[in-house]
């Protein structure tokens, strides 16, 4: 049996994508600042740091225009949606990363849109403008074969609902009623008569 070499093993230990501190190195340098692809790193290996919310939901949008075929009509209005989204996570000091994509920020974002007097209707369309764009990044995948998001973060709250004004219909008996009252209109005109 072959004794293990120090990339295999160390310590004794398996090697795991978390950086490993290596003992009497002083600074606690892992094995991950060894590697040429950069991959382990503590900012969890993409690099510079988690990717920006907003480079995301461009290419998001820009899948859904190419790739899905949606109208330039909608992807403006989900652009719309994410740029008031942006706007509000930046009046409260939250950086552009794809991590402040929560729920929680999603609802407080609805309900600051409330507050400030906006139609019910106005608010479920951004809400939905949301959750297609989350509903992408679940899908895209980064470099490493991951997608940006696991869960749509509008689907953690309950929605407010649109008072729909209630369909006038008629019943069976008022529809025959109302057929048989047209066709004798029908026939006094035809026969010359006023209404």
């Amino acid at each position: 049996m072959a004794i293990p070499t120090l990339p295999q093993f160390v310590n004794g230990a398996k090697p795991s994508p978390k950086p490993v501190r290596l003992s009497g190195l002083g600074r606690g340098i892992g094995l991950a600042a060894f590697k040429p692809d950069g991959a382990g790193r503590p900012e969890g290996g993409r690099g510079r740091g988690s990717p920006k919310l907003s480079r995301l939901v461009t290419e998001a949008v820009r899948y859904l225009g190419t790739v899905r075929n949606y109208s330039p009509m909608t992807l403006e209005n989900y652009q719309t949606s994410f740029d008031q989204f942006h706007q509000f996570l930046s009046a409260h000091g939250r950086p552009d990363e794809v991590q402040q994509f929560t729920g929680d920020n999603v609802q407080r974002f609805a309900e600051s849109l409330a507050a400030k007097k906006h139609k019910t209707s106005t608010v479920v369309i951004r809400v939905r403008g949301l959750s297609a764009i989350a509903k992408t990044l679940m899908t895209l995948k980064d470099d490493r074969g991951r997608t940006y998001l696991t869960e749509n973060p509008t689907c953690t709250f309950e929605w407010p609902t649109v008072d729909r004004p209630e369909t006038p219909f008629l019943l069976p008996d008022e529809l025959r009623g109302q057929a048989a009252g047209s066709k004798g209109r029908l026939r006094r005109r035809a026969e010359g008569a006023c209404p």
